[in-house]
């Protein structure tokens, strides 16, 4: 009796955990979906500067616009904003070709509340950002907040709300997605820890660069008194918006240039090395652990680190779209890739699908000497009769498929109005892998 009320409870948990995670997308995708309306309201309008204004803030937005784009608008009067949504769509399908630029967020004003202020901040960013102290058992204030965000990078506007209302940011909900938390809970927790967020760093060692923010949060060193190497130990994280996806990185130590304050140079533990790490994108975070032969002890400082690390992404996509999702058995292929429904199971208010999928080798794979162990989850929506999407909110998980480049997932959907029958099954797997360059200097870090 005692197993199965063990048993009872644990799912009763998951189901309320799953309800939780499905309240926090359904507000973060009405946010993002008030935004794109907006702008595309404004696409049709006569003055030339406001429509191209709109356009570019709806690429800004980044992928995740996608499935809130109409094809094209059925109006005589709407071929200009038929052609500007061309555009848009073609170039979010292409995806970044070089360094990603930051989404740039505006929000002014002497007393914003901060539910207005994160909504805000998704609206124009595309990226999600969601409050976990519900969740995690702390109080749930909504403080008025003065902010002067005027065209600020995603990551700088994020840290200043964070800031003013007093949250530490958590970067590991595995929902790609970036939570907050109360800053005086989690002062002492670790990263990744549940309840666990960070506060901003020391200014002096927070950097942002494109669509990336990078942190140095602790220095080391250890003296070998066998005679062996000393060695100083930085830990960094890189942490990205969660709109781009990466699916992996290489920190280049071998292309690492460091000096300490009395101009000698300062070499990797290990010469000519290449760090390769596969990184979870629905985490839009890396933590990065930096060998360094120790300066001698005559040096106070290292006055000068450049880092240098190359990132993947997932650039344009296959789509593959199946009419029912409960129409087991149902298979659908285009070129390489295959999508089959192998279960549809209904345990209320959850709605779990078991596919299989073929994933071609994405264009640009072969420079990655790990990638047939790469998570590459796919993008999973649901095809509403009227076309409206529903993305997955529910969480997944996977396992190897019987065959090469096959994989299984089951994805769950939880609270979807209607009947199973009346949506489909739609999947979008990468079908280009861009290598981006990134560089980001320290200076002036104190030793131990």
């Amino acid at each position: 009796m005692i197993q199965a009320y063990q048993k009872s409870a644990r799912r009763a948990l998951a189901l309320f955990t799953l309800l939780v995670l499905s309240h926090r997308f359904a507000m973060a995708q009405d946010a993002l979906k008030d935004r794109v309306v907006q702008l595309l309201e404004k696409l049709d309008s006569a003055d030339e500067a406001q429509a191209k204004s709109a356009e570019d803030a709806l690429i800004k937005l980044g992928v995740k616009a996608l499935p809130l784009l109409p094809d094209s608008v059925d109006k005589p009067e709407s071929k200009n904003r038929n052609s500007r949504l061309k555009k848009i769509r073609t170039t979010l399908e292409s995806g970044p070709k070089s360094s990603p630029e930051a989404s740039k967020v505006t929000i002014e004003g002497n007393s914003i509340r901060l539910s207005d202020a994160l909504k805000a901040l998704q609206q124009q960013s595309g990226n999600t950002v969601v409050d976990l102290r519900e969740q995690n058992g702390q109080e749930t204030g909504n403080p008025t907040l003065q902010l002067k965000l005027k065209d600020a990078p995603f990551f700088q506007a994020l840290d200043e709300i964070a800031r003013k209302a007093s949250l530490s940011i958590n970067f590991y909900t595995a929902e790609n997605a970036i939570g907050l938390l109360n800053a005086s809970n989690t002062e002492t927790a670790r990263a990744g820890d549940v309840g666990a967020g960070t506060s901003p760093p020391n200014s002096k060692f927070l950097l942002y660069k494109d669509a990336f923010r990078m942190s140095l949060n602790r220095i080391g060193a250890t003296r070998d008194l066998s005679g062996g190497p000393h060695l100083a130990n930085l830990q960094m994280e890189l942490s990205w918006e969660p709109r781009l996806r990466p699916i992996m990185l290489k920190l280049r130590t071998d292309q690492l240039v460091g000096v300490d304050d009395k101009g000698r140079k300062i070499s990797p533990s290990t010469a000519g090395e290449t760090m390769e790490l596969a990184i979870r994108p629905e985490n839009p975070i890396v933590d990065l652990n930096l060998n360094l032969i120790a300066p001698e002890r005559d040096a106070s400082k290292i006055a000068r680190l450049e880092v240098v690390a190359d990132l993947t992404i997932p650039l344009a996509k296959q789509t593959l779209t199946i009419a029912k999702v409960s129409d087991q058995g149902k298979e659908v292929s285009s070129g390489d890739a295959k999508l089959r429904i192998m279960a549809f199971e209904i345990e209320a208010p959850v709605w779990k699908v078991t596919v299989e999928v073929k994933s071609p080798v994405a264009a640009g794979s072969e420079k990655l000497d790990s990638y047939r162990q790469v998570n590459q989850t796919p993008q999973v929506f649901l095809v509403k009769p009227d076309a409206a999407r529903v993305a997955l909110n529910g969480g997944f998980s996977s396992s190897q498929g019987a065959g090469p480049n096959l994989m299984v997932y089951e994805f769950l959907f939880v609270d979807i109005p209607g009947k199973p029958d009346d949506h489909g099954l739609m999947i979008e797997i990468p079908g280009d892998l861009k290598t981006i360059p990134l560089r980001w200097v320290f200076e002036n870090i104190p030793l131990p």
